[in-house]
Order: structure tokens, then C-alpha cells, then sequence
């Protein structure tokens, strides 16, 4: 685990854990960490790549359903686009 500090926040990245280089805010991080542990004491053992897979399929469709609801273009987006 690599610990980076800027002069606003402090990342951590564990690129062995994940397929891509990943940056998390602590925050995240500690809610990576908070959901595996409540999983071992439910279930006596942490989530599997299976446990993962299975419950990200199940949240997926959520998160796409209210993106229409909670997400603006930014105003100049477009202009931007064209000009790349």
C-alpha cells in the first residue's frame, strides 16, 4: 500500500489488490474495509471475487436507474468535445 499526500487530501492506492491502478480517498477506503469486515462476521468469512461480482450485478442496474435523476452536463461540456 502506497500512501500519497497532497496539500488537500491523502490518497491511498493498492495497485496488487485491483486489475487497474486505483486511487481511493480515505473515506472510501474505510468503507472498503467497513463493508468487508461486517461481511466476516456475518458470514465467517470475507467475500470472495464471487460474493463481489454478485453484488455489484445486484447494484449496477440501481446506480444506472437514478443517474438520469442525478447528473447535469456541465454547462460548456459540449464545445469542449467538439474542439478536442
Amino acid at each position: 500500500m502506497k500512501t500519497i499526500t497532497s496539500t488537500q487530501t491523502e490518497y491511498v492506492a493498492e495497485e496488487s489488490v485491483f486489475q487497474i491502478p486505483t486511487i481511493f480517498t480515505k473515506l472510501q477506503l474505510r468503507l472498503v474495509f467497513l463493508v468487508a469486515e461486517r461481511w466476516r462476521i456475518t458470514y465467517g468469512i470475507p467475500p470472495e471475487e464471487t460474493d463481489i461480482d454478485r453484488w455489484y450485478d445486484q447494484f449496477l442496474p440501481t446506480q444506472l436507474e437514478c443517474l438520469e435523476d442525478y447528473s447535469q452536463l456541465i454547462p460548456g461540456t459540449p464545445e469542449v468535445v467538439v474542439e478536442c
